[in-house]
């Protein structure tokens, strides 16, 4: 994956064979087989048996696949042990409070045998105290590739509402932090498990590619498509995009489409490198 940017991120539990075998189907970017909350704690135990059977499953579909596990403290180790040594995943870690629960994880991966630039880290922030150290998360090894926003357990833990206005503000946050560390962010500044106001939906999709979000977490198919789209250029993106690279030049020049100088043409750039 290596800081593949994702427009859409699919949710399936790790106990449904049969909603993985039918996740190629659903259009989205990457799948997170969810070890953690989207497992019952009774059905773990299983789901850890038949995960690789799963990762093969999506291997063949040709599906890039990432896995959340549990946090250390809740099983996250017997998550990490259960992996097949041919699959290398990359895992969200949920929690994350500090840069020492990111090493725990990495030591526990080595300690399988396997080596550390095979592992790939993306940390969910889900409460105000991660928040607080989110840009030392960030930088705390390089095996980081991503930050996510937990944005129900988040609004929880803050005592606040899922509504845009009360989540924009801590999820740009999270998004200057992944900004300045050179790696993607993804998540909504909203509720995840709205997926019947697909109006509501969209709206928080764009606030998050406005704030800096690469792409957002889905927990049903008919979110999928629409964060594709919102995430993808607009058709006046991609005009504006091409002019500026055509006319840019060395320091700032004047055209048609106005001033452009290094800024905005890297600004293009990057709208043309997510065609």
């Amino acid at each position: 994956m290596n800081n593949t940017s994702f427009k859409s991120l699919l949710f399936v539990p790790a106990s449904r064979l049969d909603m993985a075998q039918r996740a190629h189907e659903r259009g989205a970017d990457g799948v997170i087989l969810d070890l953690e909350d989207g497992v019952a704690e009774a059905d773990k135990p299983a789901a850890r048996q038949t995960l690789n059977s799963l990762l093969q499953i999506l291997h063949d579909q040709g599906v890039q696949t990432l896995l959340r596990i549990n946090s250390l403290a809740a099983g996250g180790d017997l998550d990490i042990e259960a992996i097949g040594q041919q699959f290398s995943p990359p895992l969200l870690v949920p929690k994350v409070t500090g840069p020492e629960q990111l090493l725990a994880v990495e030591k526990c991966w080595t300690n399988t045998g396997r080596t550390l630039s095979s592992l790939q880290l993306l940390p969910l922030i889900e409460c105000p105290s991660g928040l607080f150290q989110v840009s030392s998360i960030a930088a705390a090894s390089k095996q980081v590739t991503a930050l996510v926003f937990g944005s129900e357990d988040f609004a929880s833990e803050a005592g606040l509402s899922t509504a845009i206005e009360a989540l924009a503000m801590p999820a740009q946050w999270l998004a200057l932090a992944a900004a300045a560390a050179g790696i993607s962010a993804y998540g909504l500044p909203g509720s995840l498990a709205n997926y019947q106001d697909m109006t509501l939906f969209e709206a928080t999709l764009r606030r998050a590619k406005t704030i800096g979000f690469s792409g957002s977490l889905c927990v049903h198919p008919k979110q999928v498509l629409l964060a594709n789209t919102v995430f993808s250029p607009s058709d006046q993106e991609i005009q504006w995009a091409e002019a500026v690279v055509e006319q840019g030049g060395d320091g700032a020049t004047g055209g048609a489409i106005g001033m452009v100088d290094a800024p905005v043409l890297a600004r293009a750039q990057a709208i043309l490198a997510r065609l």
